[in-house]
């Protein structure tokens, strides 16, 4: 089995299937507490409205949730899109809206000694900024997530 690959940031992707497919992988695949933060800044707007099963959350939530999240795993998180639409609104695909489903797998509760796979079902509004000169500048605005998390029979590595 091969060691995990190491993300420090999402590469730049051509389509916004690819795009969201690489930064969601670079947050939760992240190896280090550091790289998780720079993949949640790569990926969302400052001010993103984001919704998880219904209710707001703010930035710093989101940010320490997918941190807890990850630390509770012991940074073994594994993504697996199981599907992804992309409908961009430009022909260079900087702006438009994606939906899918992923599944997160070794989740892992407190005081639990399960892992779990969580599955989410999102829809995020992504937007670019006016001068990409030093990158790509696509960060989602909008999300709504609905998860829900089921037992896992064993590790996925």
């Amino acid at each position: 089995m091969q060691p995990p690959a190491q993300h420090t940031s999402a590469p730049a992707a051509d389509t916004l299937q690819a795009w969201s497919v690489a930064h969601i992988r670079a947050i939760f695949e992240a190896q280090s507490a550091d790289a998780c933060r720079a993949a949640v800044h790569a990926t969302f707007a400052h001010d993103a409205a984001v919704q998880l099963n219904g209710a707001a959350l703010g930035g710093a939530q989101l940010e320490r949730a997918v941190l807890a999240l990850l630390e509770a795993g012991g940074y073994a998180l594994r993504v697996q899109w199981r599907d992804v639409l992309g409908v961009p609104r430009d022909e260079a695909h900087r702006d438009g809206v994606v939906g899918g489903c992923y599944v997160i797998y070794n989740v892992r509760k407190p005081g639990q000694a399960a892992l779990f796979a969580r599955h989410k079902f999102v829809n995020a509004v992504i937007r670019s900024g006016a001068d990409e000169g030093d990158g790509d500048s696509r960060r989602i605005v909008q999300l709504s997530v609905a998860s829900v998390d089921k037992p896992m029979a064993e590790s996925r590595l």
